[in-house]
């Protein structure tokens, strides 16, 4: 009997993490607007935990690169949501990503452990979003980061 209750119990805390990474994400970024970005992969990168950044080199108004980095799933969550993450997202490969906008508030926080240097920089100038999906030049389009 205490295994079945150990058994439910670890399988009802893998049906909750939706909700909880969505949770964590309304609190960081304005849910209620996004914007694209459309620019140039600079980089892919595997995080701590299970995300990944994908590094976008955009202009500015007057022309000037910006570097932003679009927070989203796991490799394995990509793999599942049809992603070819070795073919699609090559250095260089132009693309458009909707993203949530870090919300005014909230604080600038540290990239986690492990991430990038280009992470590090995105997050200090307030340049890390999180990714919604991604329109790849052939026209596809995938999620890459929570529901909308």
């Amino acid at each position: 009997m205490l295994r079945v209750f150990f058994v439910t119990a670890f399988a009802m805390s893998f049906a909750s993490v939706p909700g909880v990474v969505f949770a964590q994400v309304a609190e960081h970024f304005d849910t209620s607007h996004r914007i694209t970005i459309k620019g140039t992969v600079v980089e892919f990168a595997v995080g701590p935990g299970p995300r990944s950044y994908l590094l976008i080199e955009a202009k500015d108004a007057a022309g000037n690169p910006e570097l932003w980095a679009a927070e989203g799933h796991g490799v394995a969550q990509l793999m599942k949501s049809g992603w070819r993450v070795k073919e699609q997202v090559r250095l260089g490969a132009q693309l458009t990503a909707t993203v949530y906008l870090l919300k005014a508030t909230a604080p600038l926080v540290d990239p986690p452990p492990g991430a990038s240097e280009r992470v590090a920089t995105a997050a200090k100038t307030r340049r890390l979003v999180h990714g919604l999906d991604v329109t790849f030049s052939d026209g596809k389009t995938l999620p890459f980061g929570a529901a909308k």
